[in-house]
């Protein structure tokens, strides 16, 4: 990995972790909800593209981490590998407006998480 890479990489870091810290604090009197289909498709779509950043930023930590401990997954078994392959040519419009349509259409499974969704809908379906 060369030091662009790296460098991107922990700025990504630096963001998620002031992103973390400021959601932290703004809900320490409360508890922190499941991201399902109710707090989904009442959020703002900055609320949702917010949320799929800090999702893809927390993968990318993972996959760097697993790479840097000369630990990688094996391609197969890695769920943050296939995250990026399956997501990686859409934009935040495009997987936000997958979300929402699933939601829609599954009006009675709107307590699934977001994440579930993603994976079901996006990854494992290809």
């Amino acid at each position: 990995m060369d030091f662009t890479n790296t460098r991107k990489l922990m700025l990504k870091l630096i963001v998620t972790m002031l992103l973390s810290i400021s959601f932290m604090s703004a809900s320490l009197a409360e508890e922190i909800p499941l991201v399902d289909g109710k707090l989904w498709l009442k959020s703002s779509t900055d609320d949702k593209h917010s949320y799929l950043i800090g999702v893809s930023n927390y993968l990318s930590i993972e996959y760097a981490y697993q790479n840097a401990a000369n630990k990688p997954v094996a391609d197969e078994q890695s769920t943050v590998r296939r995250f990026f392959e399956d997501i990686d040519d859409m934009s935040l419009d495009e997987v936000t407006g997958r979300i929402d349509s699933w939601y829609r259409n599954h009006p009675d499974r709107l307590d699934s998480a977001v994440l579930n969704v993603i994976w079901v809908d996006m990854v494992e379906s290809r």
